[in-house]
């Protein structure tokens, strides 16, 4: 398991918002393929959680889609596309 990038995954997700697997492909300059990898890791560690449908529906604010309206955002609605660090994750960020 390539622990820099775990490490950086956790770094860019400790701000607390909800992150998406392509802006997390984007943001590191690596493939979606190696991301996916990471973020299987990541929760079975439970560092990070897969969230969706009506368990992401008060965290438009913190969306790194920046939509602002549920209403616009597809992410939300697909369950297991959007992810969230952990309580757990956020200690290991620190």
């Amino acid at each position: 398991m390539n622990h820099s990038v775990l490490s950086q995954i956790l770094a860019l997700m400790k701000d607390g918002r909800v992150h998406s697997k392509e802006s997390l492909v984007s943001a590191l300059g690596t493939s979606a393929a190696m991301v996916d990898l990471m973020i299987e890791h990541l929760i079975r560690m439970r560092y990070v959680e897969p969230i969706g449908g009506d368990s992401a529906r008060d965290l438009c604010a913190l969306c790194d889609q920046d939509h602002g309206a549920r209403t616009q955002c597809t992410l939300c609605r697909q369950q297991g596309r959007a992810l969230l660090l952990t309580a757990r994750g956020m200690k290991q960020a620190a």
